[in-house]
């Protein structure tokens, strides 16, 4: 299947998430540059289309400087994580239709919060990762990523990403 034959199979998976009838929550998992953000743009213009309401949701947007620039800062980890759950806590509670978590989420732990939030609130929650041919390829991943990450970190992210 050729890039452009994926891209519009990719697309019209997120149409079809983002046009579900109940609220959602969609939690993106993947490795750093595997192509989350981008599915999330996609899920949330689709959802928008149809006429929902979408919120995402990303630590990362926590490190960026006041000109766009991603600092990571390792200390503030653990308060952006907070924040960015008390956040998607607020979207739920407003009622946002589609609610997209957007953070490599490699392990089962580091989104489980979100899981437990999403169905006391009575949102359907469904697991993605992106479909891109260089979902688990460190190289790729490192080519594509819009973030000054390290390749060792990526192949750390990709070497433990729990499968399911």
């Amino acid at each position: 299947m050729t890039k452009k034959g994926k891209r519009a199979r990719q697309k019209a998976k997120a149409a079809a998430l983002a046009a579900a009838p109940i609220n959602q929550v969609i939690i993106l998992r993947g490795p750093s540059g595997s192509g989350k953000s981008t599915l999330a743009r996609n899920i949330t213009d689709d959802a928008q289309e149809n006429g929902l309401s979408t919120a995402t949701h990303s630590t990362d947007d926590y490190f960026l400087d006041t000109s766009g620039n991603y600092l990571f800062v390792p200390e503030k980890l653990q308060e952006y994580h907070a924040k960015n759950r008390a956040a998607f806590q607020q979207s739920l509670k407003n009622g946002v239709n589609v609610v997209v978590i957007d953070n490599t989420n490699i392990l089962k732990v580091h989104y489980s919060q979100y899981w437990i939030l999403a169905r006391q609130y009575g949102y359907e929650v469904i697991e993605k990762t992106p479909e891109t041919e260089w979902l688990f390829d460190p190289e790729g991943c490192r080519s594509h990523c819009t973030k000054n990450i390290d390749l060792y970190v990526i192949q750390r992210q990709i070497t433990q990403f729990e499968r399911f």
